[in-house]
């Protein structure tokens, strides 16, 4: 028993090939990226073709909101999940992760 709790100390995360930055997959990236494009057309088309003004705003402002979701994402992924470097040159990411995490 005591062998045994004594191999469980010596595991740590990552030693076995685990992965645990990738949390974020890429495919979530190219939904919010088909979603951007799709609604970036969609507004092109609504002032030109259709000459709907209002229905072109609401697809701007979908881009709007998409994009910044899209650009929050990737800046997330990049601080928690590839280990980003702070200013100061420590491996911790900028802000700590909530406590439920």
């Amino acid at each position: 028993m005591k062998q045994n709790q004594v191999q469980q100390k010596e595991i740590r995360l990552g030693t076995h090939g685990e992965n645990y930055g990738s949390w974020m997959s890429n495919p979530v990236f190219y939904v919010l990226g088909a979603l951007l494009a799709l609604s970036v057309v969609l507004a092109v088309l609504s002032f030109t073709v259709f000459h709907i003004t209002v229905l072109g705003v609401v697809f701007v402002i979908a881009a709007a909101i998409l994009l910044a979701l899209l650009l929050w994402c990737a800046w997330i992924r990049r601080q928690y999940a590839f280990g980003g470097r702070r200013h100061d040159g420590s491996d911790s990411p900028g802000c700590p992760l909530p406590s439920g995490f």
